[in-house]
């Protein structure tokens, strides 16, 4: 029916700074994801992975991937996905002359879709995609007046919509030579990402 998968991970994260201070926070997650294929030539992967932070609580970030193998090697697909960033202990607890932490800094979260064309071959592969990305919470060091110092704050949403380009060609088959594992590629990215500010 299907190919299952899960996971789990955990780790500890501990630092003594003069700067930072004794610092710890403990992170654990579950992942599962389900691969199928409904009909023919069309295969689903559908998937979560849930995180708890000791700092943070419990997350969950669901995704999804679809793709169709519609005519020999070529193939539509498309994805959805969540995410997040965690402030680093440095966003949280740092104190300088001109930059001060923000222990009140939420997570980062991101929102993520993708669709495109890929053509695979043993030599060739060609890859054309447009996504759009949505990251609320983004944090970012600012200042509100000229004299005061650096902090990091919640500073703004950023939407990020763009295309991928991509080329990849193996020189020689694989029977050929040594040099049949040189490729050669070349791709191209364009991000037109927009800003709005949400300070907190």
């Amino acid at each position: 029916i299907g190919t299952f998968g899960v996971g789990l991970e955990a780790r500890t994260e501990r630092i003594e700074s003069t700067n930072l201070g004794k610092r710890n926070r403990n992170n654990a997650g579950l992942f599962g994801e389900y691969k199928f294929e409904p009909i023919e030539r069309l295969l689903v992967n559908a998937g979560v992975y849930t995180n708890y932070n000791s700092d943070y609580g419990w997350e969950a970030f669901p995704g999804l991937d679809v793709g169709y193998n519609f005519y020999d090697n070529w193939r539509v697909f498309a994805n959805v996905g969540t995410g997040q960033r965690l402030p680093t202990y440095t966003d949280l607890y740092y104190k300088g002359p001109t930059n001060i932490g923000n222990d009140q800094l939420k997570t980062e979260k991101s929102k993520y879709a993708e669709g495109g064309l890929k053509f695979n071959n043993d030599r060739l592969a060609l890859n054309a995609s447009y996504f759009v990305r949505r990251i609320d919470n983004f944090i970012d060091w600012v200042k509100t007046q000229q004299s005061d110092p650096w902090q990091p704050h919640n500073f703004s949403l950023i939407n990020t919509k763009g295309f991928t380009l991509s080329a990849d060609y193996k020189l020689l088959a694989a029977s050929e030579s040594t040099l049949s594992n040189v490729r050669l590629g070349v791709s191209y990215t364009h991000l037109d990402p927009g800003f709005k500010k949400t300070m907190s």
